[in-house]
């Protein structure tokens, strides 16, 4: 047991001034101090370290290879690397820990999560700082069989690097195999002093840009984000900030703000369809939401702003696809893709007008209603064809409806892509 003792100018290397292997001392009310290493370097057993100081260690102020069982109420101060590195699995208790003037002011999370556990990021530690890599296996992973639950008003950043003025190595990520649920949680760059503070400890020299880290990748998990703020991610060729595929259980995003991705803001791939509500798509480099499936509840969204389509989605749209709203992105409106499923009965509700058809008039690339199948198109409904401008000149404009099945549409509209009479500037 230590007691309030001051431990200072000892340390070497990757090791640490205290090191602890096999074994659970009891630390409090100590100054750890001027370590040529890490303040606390702890390669196995189960410490309680409390209310101490870890002040001016050449490396981390704590650095842990193994999950803890106590570790609360330590201040981390000027120290050389992370005030904290830690597996990502964390342990429990590991609460009311603050940072000022490290070199990374936050929790710097290592590996992944343990398979079977239950486990919990406390607010209190924030910011978490993610190491892992999205190169497989170097995803930060909740595996299928475990759960991670990050509390409400917690700040998640992506690590990265500043060579010679830009942002490099900046290709981390969450990879859900099994559930994620965050309410009232910011996802963002580790260049983002607006939330979490001066994380890098640079001042204000750094801000963040779009595709700062790579992606949240829900890979045949799911989960739940809610009242979440996702920002400036979506560092991949083809791919979105938040990324699904292969899901068996429907992710669903309610209320969350998703903002300043290099790419889409959200993708989905495969699997069961998510449910997205209520949620604000802005400044997204490729556009809103793609999908390749239909959505089975895409409802009261808000798309602003998006380098793209607001949402790209199948002509089969969806159950319960309504009241979306679209304005100063590159297509307003509904951009649908593909064909009406064989088979169905769809409809395409006036809320979300305008609609955008895609499908060229070449055979097979109509939009196509499927002898057993039929499209109802509400009243009040606005649907365009698809041109582009070449100078003054409107080309590609052989977009068209092809009908082998049914087609209901009273009091609809039928124009130009470049008709803003009805439905706006699309």
């Amino acid at each position: 047991s230590l007691s309030g003792p001051t431990i200072r100018y000892g340390g070497s290397g990757s090791s640490g001034q205290i090191y602890i292997t096999s074994a659970s001392p009891s630390i409090s009310g100590s100054t750890i101090s001027n370590s040529g290493g890490a303040g606390v370097y702890i390669a196995s057993g189960s410490p309680s370290i409390s209310g101490s100081s870890f002040v001016f260690n050449s490396a981390e102020g704590l650095r842990s290879a193994a999950a803890l069982t106590n570790v609360s109420g330590n201040s981390f101060t000027s120290n050389g690397s992370a005030a904290i590195k830690i597996p990502a699995t964390i342990g429990s208790n590991v609460i009311n820990n603050t940072y000022s003037g490290n070199q990374i002011n936050g929790m710097l999370l290592s590996g992944h999560i343990s398979s079977g556990v239950n486990v919990t990021w406390p607010a209190s530690n924030s910011p978490y700082v993610i190491e892992a890599k999205a190169a497989s296996p170097n995803s930060l992973n909740v595996p299928s069989s475990s759960t991670l639950t990050i509390e409400p008003a917690t700040v998640i950043k992506f690590k990265a690097e500043l060579t010679g003025g830009q942002h490099t190595d900046k290709d981390r990520s969450l990879k859900i195999s099994g559930v994620l649920n965050a309410t009232n949680v910011v996802f963002t760059s580790f260049f983002d002093d607006s939330s979490g503070g001066d994380t890098n400890n640079d001042g204000s020299s750094t801000a963040p840009l779009p595709g700062d880290w790579n992606r949240i990748y829900f890979n045949g998990g799911g989960g739940n984000l809610s009242s979440c703020t996702i920002s400036w991610g979506g560092n991949s060729e083809v791919s979105g900030m938040i990324y699904i595929e292969g899901s068996t259980v429907a992710t669903v995003i309610d209320a969350t703000t998703i903002a300043h991705s290099q790419n889409w803001g959200v993708y989905v791939y495969s699997g069961a369809a998510p449910t997205i509500t209520a949620t604000a798509f802005s400044y997204n480099g490729q556009g809103g939401l793609l999908s390749k499936l239909a959505v089975s509840n895409l409802s009261s969204n808000s798309f602003t702003d998006n380098t793209g389509p607001a949402v790209k989605i199948p002509a089969g749209i969806g159950s319960d696809v309504s009241n979306n709203s679209y304005s100063g992105n590159q297509i307003n409106g509904m951009f649908l893709s593909g064909h009406v499923p064989s088979g169905s009965n769809i409809i395409w509700p006036a809320s979300n007008s305008p609609y955008v058809i895609e499908a060229k008039a070449a055979s097979p690339n109509f939009l196509k209603i499927p002898a057993t199948s039929s499209l109802t198109v509400s009243a009040g409904t606005v649907v365009k064809f698809k041109a582009e401008l070449a100078g003054a000149t409107h080309t590609d404009k052989e977009r068209g409806l092809y009908i082998s099945g049914r087609l209901d549409a009273t009091g609809a509209v039928f124009t130009s892509f470049f008709d803003d009479a009805y439905g706006g500037e699309t």
